[in-house]
């Protein structure tokens, strides 16, 4: 049986490869980047690393400005004293309870999501969906002999 924290680990890590993909393909424009500044920075502390403001920014390729702009909103991380060099500054949870139930609440909203667009991209498959070209859909009844 896999374990919630192993399980966790591994979307994260799917999701961190999905935002690399992402940004290959469009850039990495404010809301992809600062996405990925998330999901690596959760990673990294729910493995209890040690990362760094300039790893996170050079992971999502995002500049530190930035990063720094999104901590200041960050309600679970914070920015500490790196004790191996004073130039730098490490990420910390503030409380790593409440940042996990956190993640596991938008993993779940993204899975949810995805698991409606699965179905509806299914339904239109089927036929059971037709998009018009305003992009409203129509339903359609089961394909079958009239009788």
């Amino acid at each position: 049986m896999i374990s919630i924290t192993k399980l966790r680990r591994t979307c994260l890590r799917v999701l961190i490869e999905t935002v690399d993909i992402l940004i290959d393909r469009f850039g990495a424009r404010l809301t992809l980047g600062e996405l990925k500044a998330v999901l690596v920075t959760h990673l990294a502390l729910s493995t209890h690393e040690r990362i760094t403001l300039t790893d996170v920014a050079d992971a999502s390729g995002q500049p530190k400005q930035s990063i720094s702009r999104w901590l200041r909103r960050a309600p679970h991380v914070y920015l500490a004293d790196n004790p191996d060099d004073a130039r730098s500054k490490i990420l910390k949870a503030r409380d790593m309870e409440a940042m996990v139930a956190y993640l596991d609440q938008v993993i779940e909203a993204r899975m949810a999501g995805m698991i409606e667009r699965r179905d509806s991209v299914r339904a239109i498959i089927d036929g059971q969906i037709t998009l018009t070209p305003a992009g409203a859909e129509t339903s359609h009844e089961p394909k079958g002999n009239k009788a």
